[in-house]
C-alpha cells in the first residue's frame, strides 16, 4: 500500500512540464477552472475561478523527496495490522489512558512484573491455594514468631524422625509423666542405679533365678520359661525369708509392714531350692506360724517391771511368746546374782569392779517359771509384749 502511495506521488510531481485541463468544480462557492499548467521559473501559472487570476511559484518536487520517505512510509505499513487492531479495541485504549498514572506504575515496576510473567504457574498455584494463604495472613503474627526462632525450626526439622517417635509412643510418656515422685526417688538414688547398671548381668541372672514369695510353688519361672535346677522360692508368702506375725495368721514384711497374706495355717514357710525335679527345702529348720509366733523381739518391747519384781520371789511367763528378763545395778563386792528359771540356775554374776556392778539376763520360754536370787534389785526389766 505503501508503495503505491509513492508511485500515485511521483507521477503527480516527478515531472516538469505537465498540461492538465479540468473541468469546473464547485467547492464552498468557489469555481477552480485550472484551464492551463505550463513550466515557468520552476512554478505554474493557474488561472483560479472566473475573472481572477493570480500566480504562484510551486517549489520544484522532485522524486527523491518521496524516496527519502520511504523508510517511514515502509514501517508505518509494517505495522498496519496493529494500527488497524488498536483501532478495533479504541474503547480500551480509552481505558488504560483513564487509568495512566497505574501504568506509569507498573512501567516503574517492570521488572519484578516481569519475574511474576517468568514465574506465572507458580502464581497460578498460589491462587489455587487461596484458602491456605488466607489462613496464613490471619496468623501472621504467629508466623512471624516462628520466623524469630528459625534456627530452632530447623533443628527441630533435622531431628522429626524422633519426633515421629516420640509421638507414637504418648500412652508411655504419659504413664513417666504420672510417675513423677518415683523418678523422682530414682533419681536421689542414682549411685544405686548406676551400682546395678553396672552389674546388670548378675541382677538378670538373680532375677531368673529367685521367683519370690509364693503360695503354690511354681511349675514354670517367671517370665514363662521351664524351672532349672538351683531356682529359688520362698514357699508360702514373704519378702524374702525374714516375717514377723501381727496376729492369728497373718504375715508382713518386716521392711514395709505390708500384709503379705491373711490366711496362713501352720504349714512349713521355706526357702526352696528346685532340684531338677522337683522342689526341696534349702535348709533343714522351719518353723510353723505358731512357732513364729514365740520367736522373741516379735511385737514386743522393753518395759520397766522394777515396781512389780523382788528378789526370790518366783513369776510366770504366761504371754503367747518367749521373754528376754534383764536384772541389774550394784551390789556389795562379791555378792552372787542369779536367775533361775523352772528351778534351773541359767546364769549367775558377781559384784565387782570400783562400784560393785552386776547385771543377769536370760530367755524364759513360754509358761516358764523364773525369779532372780541373791542380792538385791535395782533395776529389773523385760522384753515381752
Amino acid at each position: 500500500m505503501a508503495k503505491d502511495l509513492i508511485n500515485a506521488l511521483q507521477e503527480v510531481v516527478g515531472t516538469k512540464d505537465i498540461g492538465v485541463e479540468a473541468e469546473a468544480t464547485e467547492e464552498n462557492g468557489i469555481y477552480h477552472d485550472i484551464v492551463n499548467k505550463t513550466t515557468e521559473d520552476d512554478g505554474v501559472t493557474a488561472r483560479l475561478g472566473e475573472g481572477i487570476y493570480g500566480s504562484m511559484k510551486i517549489m520544484d518536487i522532485h522524486s527523491n523527496i518521496v524516496i527519502d520517505m520511504k523508510d517511514e512510509i515502509d514501517g508505518i505499513a509494517d505495522i498496519l495490522p496493529q494500527i488497524e487492531a488498536v483501532g478495533d479495541e479504541v474503547g480500551a485504549v480509552i481505558t488504560v489512558s483513564n487509568s495512566i498514572g497505574d501504568v506509569v506504575v507498573a512501567s516503574d515496576n517492570i521488572a519484578e512484573i516481569n519475574t511474576v510473567s517468568i514465574n506465572i504457574s507458580d502464581v497460578v498455584d498460589v491462587a489455587g491455594d487461596s484458602a491456605n494463604i488466607n489462613t496464613v495472613a490471619t496468623n501472621i503474627s504467629d508466623v512471624s514468631d516462628v520466623a524469630t526462632i528459625n534456627s530452632e525450626v530447623i533443628v527441630v526439622a533435622g531431628i522429626s524422625a524422633d519426633i515421629t517417635a516420640v509421638n507414637a509412643n504418648t500412652t508411655n510418656i504419659n504413664t513417666v509423666a504420672g510417675n513423677g515422685t518415683n523418678i523422682t526417688a530414682v533419681g536421689e538414688s542414682i549411685d544405686n542405679v548406676d551400682a546395678i547398671a553396672d552389674n546388670m548381668s548378675d541382677v538378670e541372672y538373680f532375677a531368673d533365678r529367685y521367683h519370690g514369695p509364693k503360695l503354690v510353688l511354681p511349675t514354670l519361672r517367671n517370665d514363662g520359661t521351664a524351672l532349672q535346677a538351683g531356682d529359688l522360692c520362698f514357699d508360702i508368702g514373704g519378702l524374702g525369708n525374714i516375717l514377723i506375725s501381727t496376729s492369728g495368721n497373718q504375715l508382713v514384711s518386716l521392711d514395709e509392714n505390708v500384709l503379705i497374706s491373711n490366711d496362713l495355717d501352720d504349714n512349713n514357710h521355706t526357702m526352696r531350692v528346685y532340684n531338677g525335679t522337683e522342689w526341696d527345702a534349702a535348709y533343714a529348720n522351719s518353723y510353723t506360724t505358731a512357732q513364729i509366733d514365740t520367736f522373741v523381739g516379735i511385737e514386743q518391747t522393753w518395759q520397766d517391771v522394777s515396781g512389780d519384781r523382788a528378789v526370790n520371789t518366783d513369776y510366770v511367763n504366761n504371754t503367747s511368746s518367749q521373754i528376754t528378763v534383764n536384772v541389774f545395778g550394784t551390789d556389795v563386792s562379791g555378792t552372787v546374782h542369779t536367775i533361775v528359771v523352772d528351778g534351773v540356775t541359767v546364769i549367775s554374776s558377781t559384784s565387782t569392779g570400783t562400784y560393785n556392778d552386776y547385771s543377769v539376763s536370760t530367755v524364759v520360754p513360754v509358761g516358764a517359771t523364773y525369779s532372780k536370787v541373791g542380792g538385791d534389785m535395782d533395776n529389773w526389766v523385760e522384753l515381752r509384749a
